[in-house]
């Protein structure tokens, strides 16, 4: 749940009695813009205060360029206060061209994953059109450098649901 659209999803949980105690967790991803995270912190400790405890909280560090603390200090320093909810800095998600570039072409990391296509082998035939070769290539270099997205994002999975904070 991201802090934009937040105000419609906590209307709809506060009109059900006792809904918020049918979710396991509330999974919160934070991208490093000052106005972004005070958004977020105010939705967890409204999050808080209506008593979902801070262990089914968990923050998701978004489009992180290079380093945690210096580029969310905001919701660290509200995470020191409050302590509301899980904050583990090995939750990062880092900035990468691979989802603009899976956005363009309108395909999904999963779908990219399971495509068995050897576009290595297809680029070997020196037969086949540019427009082709062009569109083998642009795999090719999506395959590999997915692969690797795609193992640092299951860490980050991992880690989501570690019982305890790591800063």
């Amino acid at each position: 749940m991201g802090a934009s659209n937040v105000e419609d999803f906590m209307a709809n949980l506060e009109s059900f009695e006792e809904a918020h105690d049918e979710i396991d967790y509330y999974v919160v991803p934070v991208t490093s813009g000052t106005k972004e995270q005070k958004e977020t912190a105010t939705m967890i400790g409204t999050l808080a205060a209506m008593g979902i405890p801070a262990h089914k909280i968990r923050l998701v560090f978004n489009r992180v360029k290079s380093d945690v603390y210096s580029e969310f200090s905001i919701i660290i320093s509200y995470y020191d206060l409050a302590h509301s909810f899980i904050c583990n800095r090995k939750c990062a998600i880092f900035e990468t061209e691979l989802f603009d570039a899976l956005s363009v072409k309108r395909i999904s990391l999963t779908s990219l994953m399971n495509d068995d296509t050897d576009y290595k082998a297809l680029l070997k035939d020196k037969s086949a059109d540019m427009q082709d070769r062009e569109l083998w290539s642009d795999m090719y270099g999506l395959k590999l450098l997915a692969k690797g997205i795609n193992r640092k994002l299951d860490v980050v999975f991992d880690e989501l649901f570690v019982e305890e904070d790591v800063l």
